[in-house]
């Protein structure tokens, strides 16, 4: 039995060895030989190069009737982007749109980020699921990296 046992192990050792050297392989594979989508952009583009990052929805606990949204906006690009408009969406969890709040950001600086965050009635039940989302949605000067993609251009439209 001592003898199944000590097999057992090493095979369970050597099995997870080359899962994790397969899985590393790959990723440095994809590292390698593509290049990000920011890189390929900057190239053809000197201007502004915009993408968001949602930090969080959440209720105002000082005011319950108030909600709001906290993101980071970050522009990779050259130039300077001018008159930016975010939009924040909510889903349940059955996928239906709950609500929408947008906002005029303003300008942001080339090569830089900011955290911005928008404020608006609160429509959520706490006690549910939620799926949250900042995007930016115009802005002049500047291309707008989820443009960029397909499979995001179908999940923001």
């Amino acid at each position: 039995m001592a003898k199944e046992s000590k097999i057992n192990w090493l095979a369970i050792i050597l099995t997870l060895f080359v899962i994790i050297s397969i899985m590393l392989t790959v990723k440095i594979y994809f590292l390698i030989s593509e290049k990000p989508i920011v890189e390929e952009i900057e190239k053809e583009y000197s201007g502004a190069v915009l993408d968001i990052k949602t930090l969080f929805l959440a209720e105002n606990i000082e005011d319950s009737s108030e909600m709001f949204y906290d993101y980071t906006i970050f522009n990779y690009g050259e130039g300077e982007a001018k008159d930016i408009v975010v939009n924040c969406k909510t889903w349940d969890m059955d996928d239906k749109l709950v609500f929408s709040l947008r906002e005029r950001f303003g300008n942001l600086a080339s090569k830089s980020y900011q955290i911005g965050e928008i404020v608006g009635e609160n429509k959520i039940n706490l006690n549910e699921d939620y799926t949250s989302l900042c995007y930016v949605e115009s802005c002049d000067n500047c291309k707008i990296l989820w443009k960029e993609i397909p499979e995001l251009v179908e999940l923001y439209n």
